[in-house]
């Protein structure tokens, strides 16, 4: 069969290890030799309820794919690839602060809150949520997860991990880092560079984060161009600040700098 892939998937497979290579080589090679009958019985859909993205399975990997039709007739559309992982946490290393000079606040002063006025909440009232009541949830209801039911995980079950599996990376590989080592969502850090945990995005306003063992800290929520982080219980205790380089810095509700996120928690 005839097969197109993504730019996602041709990606993830050229960052690859020469093992993995090798798999997805062969597996696109019988691809190519199988027709759709035949593809039937190596195939299963990626949810039950879902039969529009499927998965192919290799040794260390999955690939998933959907199915199309064009002037040339039936072909399998490559949609990303998951390459299993040993379940510990290990950045990509564009997304690595070790090994990326231009996102470590250490080492470029651009993203850095002490060094940049413009991104310290300390130094620029616009971007401090105690002194911008729109930010504030204590101030603005809308962005408050105990007074709107929306954007609270523990009355709105479709972003509740605990309640939605699609959402909980313990149950769903296809977001948890550990074992989808070509997952390039957004990463946690500490300031001193070393792995806190990441983030999944839910919606266009609501973003959920973990820690190192995908265990669920708390939901983030769009507050202007921050996002203000609450616990599991619904309590406020911190907040991220975008560093102007696709990137947030993390500070506690007194203004302490406690991390920084590599990535966007929401997609633009």
């Amino acid at each position: 069969m005839r097969y197109l892939v993504t730019p996602s998937f041709s990606e993830k497979v050229a960052r690859s290890n020469s093992q993995v290579l090798v798999g997805v080589r062969s597996a696109l090679n019988d691809l190519e030799k199988a027709s759709r009958e035949e593809l039937a019985s190596k195939i299963e859909p990626l949810l039950q309820d879902d039969a529009g993205i499927f998965v192919l399975k290799g040794a260390e990997f999955k690939i998933l794919l959907s199915f199309g039709t064009d002037g040339e007739g039936e072909y399998a559309l490559l949609v990303d690839i998951v390459i299993q992982g040993g379940l510990s946490l290990q950045p990509l290393p564009s997304r690595d602060p070790r090994r990326n000079p231009m996102i470590d606040p250490n080492r470029n002063p651009m993203i850095d809150p002490n060094r940049n006025p413009m991104i310290d909440p300390n130094r620029n009232p616009m971007i401090d949520p105690n002194r911008n009541p729109m930010i504030d949830p204590r101030r603005n209801p809308m962005i408050d997860p105990n007074r709107n039911p929306m954007i609270d995980p523990n009355r709105n079950p479709m972003i509740d991990p605990r309640r939605n599996f699609s959402v909980d990376p313990h149950r769903n590989w296809l977001i948890d880092p550990r074992r989808n080592t070509a997952w390039d969502g957004p990463y946690l850090f500490d300031p001193r560079g070393d792995m806190a945990g990441f983030i999944i995005r839910v919606s266009d306003k609501v973003a959920l984060s973990f820690d190192r063992e995908a265990d669920f800290i708390g939901p983030l929520l769009l507050a202007g161009s921050n996002f203000n982080l609450f616990n599991d219980a619904g309590r406020w205790i911190g907040y991220f600040v975008p560093n102007g380089r696709e990137g947030f810095n993390q500070f506690e509700l007194s203004g302490l700098w406690r991390g920084y996120v590599v990535g966007s928690i929401i997609s633009k």
